[in-house]
């Protein structure tokens, strides 16, 4: 690979697109110091992955994107190209098979920088990947800018060791083997984790297996219970279908005898339409009498108006026809007079033409006259004008002059302001420059700089801050999520209860009066102790429902199920009959006196009966007393044993009812006693959540502080910035300053020599003004001989312009009589001739009246019969309208009798309609009893018939509610069951195994990591220890040849070849020295270029960039550098900045490289000799 060019668009002093091209294998860069010769070299190194803007004598990354000069704007983002030439294939990877490649970076003012590969967008990485290997990169060995090459031989070991690493290809080695590691001690954590995750399932899966296997039990019962309630409700349905049958028969029945009813009303209904129909008719009849009556009145006053509209009209044709002729007679009149204007005018018409032709003779004799002095006065005025245009030009010639003189001093005093103008100026430019103060500004940028990088470690603890908080909010949240678990769990438990507790109790089906009572278990408060025996007294009652009063209690319950009720009214207690009580009783307690209302209030019926139950500790005692008991009395012990007349039950206890939490009383008991620890866990829960919220709030705060700080930080950048710009800025003016009084004194100087020049132009001026002044009075002396004959000459001409003058006007005067009595003797034969057209137009308009006024008699007499004829019409029209409203009266009254009749008739369909509203209620009660029963199973009516069908009742029927409470005690003996735990047992199987397989995964991945480790680390190993052998060898060699003797070696600082540095050591011919950092600085540089060559030798990469690497040299050691460079070029490229006239020359290819335009760098090709000169 070798390079092809280089491209460059805005950056640093590059603002222009701009190639440079490299086609020799020794390439020069040359030019002045500061004209941006360093700056490809940053180009190159940027391009190829530099990060750090330091390293790009930047503070920023932005600062490569060219910022303007004097004369131009700063753009908007930079890109740097490099071209190779892969001609024979040497690219790494895919990349092998393209004959050319071409990496290119862009940045833009926001900071977003992007790579590309042959126009492909790529990352940092690829490029890297792309280079790995080939010696190539942005802090490579293959560039070697200022100051470098001393600070090479000066490295660390460990930064020496990179250099050798590079060389031998191992960098990528140990970014695998760092990405190992990584991947190893992550796999190692997740392994940690997944042992903790199996651990805790194990145990959970444990206890999870015997739950299961609980729950299959429960849900079996739970299955039989379902089919027992559905076979019930199966057995109800059929019975209230039978009875729907039934209704619905008797229902049929009454529709027919109310459809009959119905039939009778339409018929009469029938007979009242066609009658109301008739009695339309003639109504409508009779409305259209009355419209032709109406009609016939408009009509004949229609007829009238037309009469007199007819009169009105031939009056004014009447009075139109007189006024015409009035109007005929002036007319004739003015004829008369026309006539006799027309005759006069054509007489005069006559007499003026005859008299022309005399007064045109007498015109033409003085024009003649006339001619013959203009002639002579022509050649009068031409010889006045010869001389008058003589003295003419000597007058302009003479005002030129005395312009050119006036000119000259104007000139001279807008010198004399100019020269005052740039003094001042100067004075001006001066005080700027004083002004100006670069160095403080320089200063202030320094301050700013100390700012902002405050600003950025302050953000970077900010930042640690935030992690610290973040880890604190993790550990919380892990608190939070325990509690969580074990608040679910209590509220689990106690869900469980409750779904016990429901299950237990009798439902109210949806009743309203049943959903607003209590039942006496929830009413209860009893001592622990008594529990078992107060259940067992109270079984029967336990399930009833408390009512304040027992007297509406069954008005308002109409259901179908089994329910019971107890009073709970406060009214005082009435004592029974006084009974008989043996005295060995008074001193024990009753039953009574352990149980409590939580109402408050007392249910009569329970005190008499529990007053009735003595209380004892032991059997014995109550052995001791059972005879002095009465038949209504019995005694209870602590140990569940209940003695009375005639019964005895035993051993009622927790082993009987609260082992297999089947009470009522135990299981609301331990519903309650849950209430305290899940408040309890609520409290803790929101604690912790409240704490959560404060620390997120405290993270919230510390990101809002770090966001501040940044935002600061970014102002105090364009701060930076903005103090760098006016630094920049002020020191651009100050040099501005001096070159404007540079410019401001050559204009003086420029000045001066024109005022002299324009001094020696006035007195030749003066000179010419003299000479024209004398000849100009010659002429004026000649000039007054000519006007005054001009002046005899138009006395002359004036006397026989007068005559021509009044010839001419005799001549006018009679034709403009003429052509006045031509005009009369016209006008006057166009009125005439109009007058007469006129009366000729109103004779016709009277004949037109006439006729008109004639044909206005005939319509007058039609609309007289006309109104005659409907007058007539009129009179017959009003008998028919009375003869119709006499039938109209006649037929509403027989449609009121036919009402009446109608009226009874629909009474009786009324009363068939009641009867059809009672069943018809009776019917859907039934059916939403039968509904009631289909949603309790949740099936269809098709379904619940085919179980009916296949269902058989018989006997065994009666016994499936005492079956069904049976199923029910097994299922509340079984407790509190989980019956999520069989799902539950199965997800924590699959979830254990799933991680036994993610355990095998990650313990098998570790040892092909391990391994793979193993391998990174013995092929680094190998390829160090023999690219260290080469290039020690080759240093060795090539330090001799620099030198002209002496001895360099490398050597390690440690056996191990992973972790060892490299350190040099070289002696220079003469020298014993024990270390490095006592040569000079020529020997330094020498020693370092024979290092890399030595690293060339064995690697050589695409291209060498030298920038100054011979400055620190003397003349005989600038040739051997050459000669070493010479003979490596034949196996890499170099391309070198230089100062030095020997390396010019040993160069096959000259680039130069100028700053003619402030801040802007152009490349130029010069030879040696320009190259000298411009470097000078």
């Amino acid at each position: 690979m070798r390079l092809k060019h280089l491209k460059l668009s805005g950056f640093k002093s590059f603002v222009d697109p701009t190639k440079i091209h490299f086609t020799d294998a020794m390439s020069a860069v040359v030019g002045p110091n500061g004209c941006g010769k360093s700056n490809i070299i940053d180009a190159v190194r940027w391009v190829l992955g530099e990060s750090n803007a330091k390293h790009l004598r930047g503070d920023g990354m932005t600062d490569v994107i060219f910022n303007g000069s004097s004369a131009r704007k700063p753009v908007s983002q930079a890109s740097v190209e490099l071209m190779f030439d892969n001609s024979e294939g040497k690219a790494s990877g895919s990349w092998a098979t393209f004959s050319e490649i071409a990496v290119k970076r862009q940045v833009s003012r926001d900071g977003q920088s992007d790579y590309f590969v042959n126009g492909q967008k790529c990352r940092r990485r690829d490029i890297s990947d792309l280079l790995s290997g080939t010696g190539l990169g942005p802090r490579s060995y293959s560039i070697i800018e200022q100051g470098t090459i001393s600070r090479l031989v000066e490295s660390k070991p460990m930064e020496l060791r990179g250099f050798i690493e590079e060389a031998a290809g191992i960098t990528k080695y140990k970014e695998r083997k760092r990405e190992t590691e990584n991947r190893i001690k992550h796999s190692r954590e997740n392994l940690e984790r997944l042992a903790d995750l199996r651990h805790e399932l194990a145990q959970q899966i444990a206890s999870l297996e015997q739950q299961a296997t609980q729950a299959e039990q429960y849900t079996a019962l739970k299955k039989q219970e379902r089919q027992l309630h559905q076979d019930i409700i199966v057995f109800r349905w059929q019975t209230y279908t039978s009875e729907l049958t039934a209704k619905t028969n008797e229902l049929t029945q009454q529709q027919s005898l109310q459809l009959h009813a119905n039939e009778q009303a339409e018929a009469s209904q029938q007979v009242m339409s066609t009658m109301k129909q008739q009695i339309e008719q003639n109504r409508v009849k009779l409305s259209g009498i009355e419209k032709q009556a109406h009609e016939l009145d408009a009509q004949v006053a229609r007829c009238q108006l037309n009469i007199e509209h007819v009169q009105q009209t031939a009056q004014q044709l009447t009075n139109k026809v007189d006024q015409l002729a009035v109007k005929r007679t002036s007319l004739q009149q003015q004829v008369e007079l026309q006539e006799q204007s027309e005759k006069l005018s054509y007489k005069n018409f006559k007499e003026a033409n005859d008299a022309l032709p005399q007064l045109q003779l007498a015109f033409e004799k003085h024009t003649n006259e006339l001619a013959a002095i203009h002639e002579q006065r022509e050649l009068i005025e031409l010889q006045f004008q010869q001389l008058n245009q003589e003295q003419q030009s000597i007058s302009n010639q003479s005002l030129m002059i005395k312009q050119s003189i006036a000119r000259i001093e104007h000139d001279k005093v807008r010198l004399d302001t100019q020269t005052e103008v740039l003094n001042q100026k100067r004075l001006d430019f001066l005080q700027q420059q004083q002004q100006l103060s670069p160095t403080k500004l320089s200063q202030t940028f320094e301050q700013q700089q100390q700012r902002s990088q405050s600003y950025q470690q302050d953000l970077e603890q900010k930042n640690t801050d935030i992690n610290t908080q973040q880890h604190l909010i993790t550990s919380v949240q892990e608190q939070l999520i325990e509690v969580q678990k074990e608040y679910q769990m209590l509220l689990n438990e106690q869900g469980t209860l409750r779904a016990l507790i429901s299950e237990q109790t009798t439902t109210n089906d949806g009743d309203v009066f049943l959903s607003e009572k209590m039942q006496l278990w929830e009413a209860l408060d009893v001592d622990i102790k008594w529990q078992p025996v107060v259940e067992l007294v109270l079984s029967l009652y336990l399930k009833s429902y408390l009512v304040p009063e027992m007297a509406n209690v069954m008005e308002k319950w109409r259901g179908t199920s089994a329910v019971g009720f107890i009073d709970i009214s406060n009214n005082e207690l009435q004592p029974d009959s006084p009974k008989v009580v043996a005295a060995e009783l008074h001193a024990l307690p009753t039953l009574n006196s352990f149980i409590t209302m939580k109402s408050g209030g007392s249910a009569p019926a329970l005190v008499n009966l529990l007053s009735n139950v003595f209380c004892v500790e032991t059997l014995e005692q109550a052995d001791s007393i059972k005879s002095l008991l009465s038949k209504e009395q019995s005694v209870v012990t602590s140990q569940g044993h209940w003695l009375g007349d005639g019964f005895c039950f035993t051993n009622v206890n927790s082993d009987t009812l609260n082992a297999n939490h089947g009470s009522l009383i135990s299981l609301n008991e331990r519903c309650n006693r849950l209430e305290a620890p899940l408040l309890a866990a609520k409290e803790q829960l929101l604690a912790h959540q409240t704490r959560l919220d404060v620390e997120g709030e405290q993270l919230a705060l510390l990101e809002e502080q770090r966001e501040q700080l940044t935002n600061r930080l970014d102002n105090s950048n364009q701060l930076l910035t903005q103090a760098k710009q006016d630094w920049l800025l002020e020191q651009q003016q100050w040099q501005h300053c001096q070159r404007q009084l540079d410019d401001v004194s050559f204009q003086l100087n420029e000045l001066k020599q024109l005022i002299e020049l324009e001094q020696q132009q006035l007195m030749e001026a003066s000179e010419q003004a003299s000479q024209l002044s004398s000849q100009g009075l010659v002429v004026s002396k000649q000039l007054e001989v000519v006007n005054n004959e001009r002046a005899s000459i138009k006395k002359q001409l004036k006397v026989h312009e007068a005559a021509l003058q009044q010839s001419q006007q005799a001549n006018h005067q009679q034709q403009l009589l003429a052509q006045k009595s031509q005009l009369q003797h016209h006008s006057a034969s166009e009125t005439l001739a109009a007058t007469s057209r006129l009366l000729d137009e109103i004779t016709q308009e009277m004949s037109v009246y006439q006729s008109e006024l004639e044909q206005q008699t005939a319509p007058m007499l039609e609309y007289q019969n006309q109104r005659d004829q409907q007058q007539v019409l009129l009179s017959k029209t009003r008998i028919n309208q009375q003869q119709c409203n006499e039938t109209l009266t006649q037929l509403v009254a027989q449609h009121a009798e036919l009402e009446t009749s109608l009226l009874n008739e629909q009474q009786t369909a009324l009363r068939h309609s009641k009867k059809l509203e009672t069943l018809t209620v009776a019917i859907e009660t039934l059916k939403v009893k039968v509904e009631t029963q289909e949603q309790a199973i949740e099936l269809s009516p098709r379904e619940v018939a085919m179980l009916s069908n296949a269902l058989e009742f018989n006997a065994q029927s009666e016994q499936w509610p005492s079956q069904l409470l049976a199923v029910k005690a097994q299922l509340d003996a079984m407790g509190a069951i989980n019956l999520t735990a069989i799902e539950q047992y199965n997800e924590q199987k699959q979830r254990l195994d799933y991680l036994t397989n993610q355990t095998n995964d990650l313990e098998n991945g570790l040892v092909t990591l391990e391994t793979a480790i193993k391998k990174i680390d013995r092929e680094s190993r190998d390829k160090f220890k023999l690219t260290f052998d080469s290039v020690n060898k080759d240093f060795q060699t090539l330090f001799p040849k620099v030198f002209g003797g002496g001895s360099a070696q490398l050597t390690l600082t440690e056996s191990d070849l992973l972790i060892a540095g490299v350190s040099i050591m070289a002696q220079p011919p003469g020298k014993k020295n024990s270390t490095i950092h006592l040569l000079s600085g020529g020997e330094k540089a020498l020693t370092a270029l024979s290092l890399v060559f030595a690293i060339f030798q064995l690697n050589p990469a695409p291209f060498c960039m030298l920038d100054e690497v011979d400055a620190p040299l003397d003349d005989a050691n600038v040739d051997r550098y050459c000669n070493l460079v010479k003979e490596m070029s034949e196996k890499v490229q170099f391309i070198y900045i230089t100062h030095n006239k020997v390396s010019m020359e040993m160069a096959s290819q000259l680039t130069g490289v100028t700053m003619q335009e402030a801040g802007v760098s152009r490349v130029v090709a010069v030879d040696v000799d320009t190259a000298v000169s411009l470097v000078q």
